[in-house]
């Protein structure tokens, strides 16, 4: 697992009590803050042409949502419906 720490081992290793191993599982928020973690990771490694087609995409993805929303919206005043 890439996320765990490089001295991970030596932290199991040091939490020994007799032959008993106690190892941590992760929490929820762990992972969570994981899987945020890695994919900054592969943000960063991105050369900035490739970052920045990814924010156009997302950007025209929001616009066309947003437009339509909003002529729906439109369509439904001019309708006499109720605004939600």
């Amino acid at each position: 697992m890439h996320w765990l720490p490089n001295n991970f081992n030596a932290l199991a290793l040091k939490s020994l009590v007799g032959n008993d191993i106690s190892i941590r599982r992760p929490t929820m928020w762990e992972k969570i803050l994981a899987i945020f973690a890695s994919l900054i990771g592969m943000w960063t490694k991105l050369p900035e042409e490739t970052k920045d087609k990814i924010i156009d995409s997302i950007v025209d993805m929001f616009t066309d949502i947003f437009r339509q929303q909003y002529k729906s919206s439109k369509n439904d005043e001019s309708k006499g419906g109720e605004k939600a």
